[in-house]
């Protein structure tokens, strides 16, 4: 099954739209989510491997080189574990938070820690949310 992305429109001036984008199977992660300025607030992932894998998020245009540094802290995924990490609503009373890029928006699953080496396993299947303007 392919992966899809739907939008909903939300309130706000400039109109913004919260993006979901749900791979619908393990993806060996190098995905361009948006080739823009955007807002990124969370990402669900599924870790269907024997290893750790590690969302990194980047404020690039194009599917960054291995040894690439990520926007912020990479989020562990154990082997065959679910794991949530949000941007979104930290202060408790719904609104929406994120972290703004000035590029664009890409995604990958590392096989370490420090720096970008994808995943080449196909191991990781994520649903990323993202408010584009």
């Amino acid at each position: 099954m392919p992966a899809t992305k739907t939008t909903n429109k939300i309130r706000q001036t400039p109109p913004w739209q919260i993006v979901q984008y749900d791979s619908q199977a393990p993806i060996n992660s190098d995905v361009v989510e948006a080739a823009s300025p955007c807002i990124f607030l969370d990402v669900i992932a599924l870790n269907n491997g024997a290893a750790t894998l590690y969302v990194m998020v980047f404020d690039t245009t194009s599917v960054p080189a291995n040894a690439t540094i990520p926007l912020f802290q990479p989020v562990p995924v154990p082997a065959g574990t679910q794991v949530v990490f949000s941007l979104n609503d930290l202060t408790g009373g719904g609104t929406l938070v994120g972290m703004k890029t000035t590029n664009g928006l890409c995604w990958a699953a590392s096989t370490t820690v420090a720096s970008l080496t994808v995943d080449a396993t196909s191991s990781l299947w994520a649903t990323i949310r993202y408010l584009k303007g």
